[in-house]
């Protein structure tokens, strides 16, 4: 799982990530445990929704710094 940005990113050509999509997403994609009911690719798929919001979360406290 991605949770940090690499260095490697152009930071001049990534887009303004605002507090607002952050809360958007966190609120939309919130960070849960795997149900017993789901299977692998459900619990796969919400994993990846997730580390996105992570990456932007992590982005947005760059660009405030």
């Amino acid at each position: 799982m991605i949770n940090k940005p690499s260095k490697e990113l152009e930071y001049e050509k990534i887009p303004i990530v605002t507090q607002e999509l952050v809360k958007f997403l966190d609120q939309n994609f919130p960070e849960q445990c795997a149900s017993l009911a789901e299977t692998s690719n459900e619990i796969y798929y919400r994993s990846g929704q997730r580390s996105v919001v992570v990456f932007l979360k992590t982005l947005y406290m760059e660009q405030i710094q």
